[in-house]
């Protein structure tokens, strides 16, 4: 467990470094729609996650691929709960089809912040076993887990809240802290424990 640990807390120092976006088959319009939502709630980073949404949308939907942004709307690890929260059930995510689940989980996220300025999110872990944990470090790469995390980052919505429903799993808690570290301050500031 130290080492996946030691691979959480390696991705933040990574979240900050930037690639060259690989040219993307998504339209200009979607990035000009990001920045204009990003510029309402933080424009002193809004440069910055203009230019990590680049490079994930290219990293996601590379030029030249099968992978349409229209079409990718579709997971079971993030939907808008029956309280209108945005959610993220970490214990439903198909490991064998990570890119296809960020695919869907930037599109949600797109989605949400053209239709809300302020966002309220429950991450839900009561899904989450050991054997669903240790799968999911097995297979999930650390470009994909990068991903994943950008994906949080640059949610174009101002996080007033997340809400962490954590897991009946004995042990889980350092993971849980390490994952944590990850995110700013601010946003840690705004987490609430169930």
């Amino acid at each position: 467990m130290i080492s996946y640990i030691k691979s959480i807390l390696k991705l933040k120092y990574e979240i900050g470094t930037f690639h060259d976006p690989t040219p993307s088959n998504v339209k200009q319009n979607i990035f000009e729609d990001f920045d204009i939502m990003y510029e309402k709630f933080d424009s002193e980073k809004a440069k910055i996650a203009s230019n990590q949404y680049k490079e994930l949308v290219g990293y996601l939907f590379p030029l030249g691929s099968p992978y349409i942004w229209e079409d990718s709307n579709s997971t079971h690890c993030v939907y808008i709960d029956d309280s209108g929260l945005l959610t993220f059930n970490m214990g439903l995510i198909n490991t064998g089809t990570i890119d296809d689940e960020l695919r869907s989980c930037i599109r949600m996220f797109y989605d949400y912040g053209l239709a809300h300025d302020d966002c309220e999110m429950r991450v839900d872990l009561k899904d989450l076993t050991w054997s669903k944990t240790i799968e999911l470090l097995q297979y999930v790469s650390s470009t994909q887990m990068r991903a994943g995390l950008l994906i949080f980052h640059t949610i174009p919505a101002r996080v007033k809240r997340i809400i962490i429903h954590e897991p009946n799993m004995v042990g889980i808690s350092p993971l849980i802290r390490a994952a944590l570290s990850v995110a700013s301050n601010k946003i840690r500031s705004r987490v609430v424990f169930c």
